[in-house]
């Protein structure tokens, strides 16, 4: 059984939803996902907020599908990546990159899940004029924790 922490955070919006630990023979599964936006989406418009909210969305669910269909992860194995990217105005980012632990296989599936996505879909009108500028960067911060089964 795989069990999720997924945490969203839009600077000074926080949404976290918890799972309790079951007990399985199944390797205990803890992944999350925080997202930053520069300049926060809390500060910007509604129109801002909403989309920012579409595209964690978007990006979580693939990074979801993508860990389930990979079977190689080893247990016993903590690692964060943080991958940033420019998101433009038409739905495609530029100047992707991620740090820490960049040559694993994590941070494979990671780009992976920003890649799968794009493109973006469009701002709206009003995006532009709250941003002040013609590419909102975005940071996704991931976590996994693979724990051993535990024990029955």
């Amino acid at each position: 059984m795989k069990i999720y922490i997924l945490v969203a955070s839009f600077f000074l919006a926080v949404f976290k939803i918890d799972a309790d630990q079951i007990k399985t023979n199944q390797p205990n599964f803890n992944c999350g996902i925080e997202m930053k936006t520069m300049p926060p989406a809390a500060s910007l418009s509604s129109d801002c907020r909403t989309y920012s909210k579409k595209i964690f969305s978007i990006v979580n669910n693939k990074w979801d599908s993508l860990l389930e269909e990979t079977n190689s992860l080893s247990h016993d194995r903590f690692e964060e990546v943080t991958v940033t990217f420019d998101l433009y105005s038409d739905g495609k980012i530029l100047n992707l990159a991620a740090s820490e632990n960049t040559n694993s296989e994590f941070a494979a599936i990671c780009l992976k899940a920003i890649k799968n996505s794009c493109p973006f879909p469009k701002w709206t009108d009003q995006m532009p004029l709250s941003i002040k500028q013609n590419y909102w960067t975005i940071k996704f911060h991931f976590i996994l924790n693979l724990s051993p089964p535990l024990p029955n």
